[in-house]
């Protein structure tokens, strides 16, 4: 996809990030003007996958069901022959990971109030029956200083048989996972994304370098503000 190609009625016009079968583009609504942020999927590429074609259709059915202030916004669904364009809000301030890997853990006078708007963000799709299963800093967003947006609904599925519904499939990134999901066979879907946010924010690095899973991203550290 070229800068300046039109896809309907958003033009490109520069790039954000990329994967394995898709890329992320930056684009413009030429009615509104509102920049969005546009993820191509190649189906001739992610069609030898079927992991990858059930990622991107939990990802769509997810992301039509929850709507939240904290969790990113799907605004439409574009299929053309070979590929398909998933239109969301562009979200100016990029990944955490980004932020804390440049400038370090936040503090806890910082991280507190984005992690609140994280917990709600799950709670919210966890009414709804939806669990995450892939929370990390790379999959959450900064509108600003103290607003964010979950996103990356790739490993995300819906609890069809209720809160207590076992699930068997392992998900998200191992650095991040919840312990369950490496002692059990079958695990709860539901108590899986609060778990791996507690961890994530109070974790001791020192921790995962023991278990060699290289350098991870924390939400703040323990100092004082």
């Amino acid at each position: 996809v070229t800068i300046g190609r039109r896809i309907g009625l958003y033009r490109f016009c520069g790039d954000i990030g990329r994967g394995n079968f898709s890329k992320v583009k930056l684009a413009v609504h030429q009615l509104t003007r509102d920049k969005v942020a546009i993820k191509v999927v190649d189906l001739d590429r992610a069609g030898l996958d079927a992991k990858a074609l059930r990622m991107l259709s939990s990802e769509i059915a997810t992301l039509e069901c929850v709507h939240h202030p904290n969790i990113l916004r799907l605004f439409e669904v574009v299929e053309t022959l070979g590929r398909v364009y998933l239109v969301t809000e562009w979200i100016r301030g990029g990944e955490l990971y980004n932020h804390i890997t440049q400038g370090g853990p936040l503090r806890e006078i910082h991280a507190a109030p984005l992690l609140k708007q994280l917990l709600l963000a799950v709670k919210h799709m966890h009414s709804l029956g939806y669990v995450h299963r892939d929370i990390k800093a790379e999959n959450v967003l900064l509108l600003s200083e103290d607003r964010l947006k979950l996103a990356d609904f790739g490993f995300s599925t819906q609890l069809i048989n209720g809160a207590n519904q076992k699930l068997d499939t392992f998900c998200g990134s191992p650095p991040y996972a919840a312990p369950e999901l490496f002692s059990d066979d079958h695990y709860i879907g539901a108590p899986v994304d609060p778990a791996v946010i507690g961890m994530q924010a109070n974790w001791d690095p020192a921790w995962f370098e023991i278990l060699r899973c290289g350098p991870v991203a924390m939400f703040f550290s323990r100092r004082s503000p």
